[in-house]
């Protein structure tokens, strides 16, 4: 009876396991969403509706086009 138990436990065990591997996955493929002053990359495209310009400290920041 008890070799039953923990033989069931260790089958519950493996089910549950790549379930719960599987979550912290699916919270990492979310999308960031931009925002006026996020750093950009001038020689790369910037997001739609936003445009890469240099600021007063001269640094590369994304700002709304109009």
């Amino acid at each position: 009876m008890r070799s039953r138990a923990l033989a069931l436990a260790g089958v519950l065990a493996v089910a549950a396991g790549p379930a719960l591997a599987i979550t912290p996955a699916v919270a990492k493929t979310t999308t960031k969403h931009h925002h006026a002053g996020q750093a950009c990359n001038p020689k790369k495209k910037a997001p739609k509706g936003f445009m890469c310009k240099k600021d007063s400290k001269g640094k590369y920041v994304l700002v709304k086009s109009k």
